[in-house]
């Protein structure tokens, strides 16, 4: 199986969890719920983990963070979920809630990995995830349109300039004394 094959896989269970727990809320939304739904098993291929994990680590994002992208992300990728994704939403039906994540400091927020629809009341407003992470989790690597005039993508060395090695021996020899 190929990492894109097996990163599809992934992200669908992932998006499937959060549906199923999003439809146990709507099935018991005046009966309290402490179904903790278990996380989707992860895969590294050539050591490479699925693209969700790996921007959930380069984020900092906690599980909850983590799914509350998963809901803002959903519709864009095919997911019917039941109701529209609101922070509201997240908030009762997604385990481990944390008002922190709706902060405007808060990874989804700062790092504009979520966007926030118009209308009024931070709980209701609709979520989206930003189309480069919508494309990221995906495993397509596409520059941000909104820095395509402004940078371009540079071609990685295969091997260091000599000048280049022997700084990363001493860096590597002082930092193993």
């Amino acid at each position: 199986m190929s990492w894109h094959e097996a990163n599809d896989r992934y992200l669908e269970a992932s998006l499937a969890r959060v549906c199923r727990r999003l439809e146990r809320h709507a099935d018991d939304e005046n009966a309290a719920d402490s179904t903790v739904e278990p996380p989707v098993e992860s895969f590294e291929i050539d050591g490479d983990p699925p693209a969700l994990e790996r921007l959930a680590a380069t984020f900092g994002l906690s599980a909850f963070e983590r799914d509350v992208l998963l809901l803002a992300a959903g519709p864009d990728l095919g997911i019917d979920f039941p109701g529209r994704p609101t922070f509201g939403l997240a908030l009762a039906a997604l385990d481990d809630p944390s008002w922190e994540a709706l902060s405007p400091q808060g990874a989804l927020r700062y790092w504009r990995l979520i966007e926030l629809g118009p209308g009024e009341g931070l709980c209701s407003l609709p979520l989206r995830a930003d189309e480069r992470v919508l494309h990221f989790l995906r495993g397509l690597e596409v520059l941000d349109e909104r820095l395509a005039g402004l940078v371009e993508p540079l071609p990685v060395p295969r091997a260091l300039v000599t000048s280049q090695a022997r700084q990363a021996e001493r860096l590597a020899g002082a930092w193993a004394r």
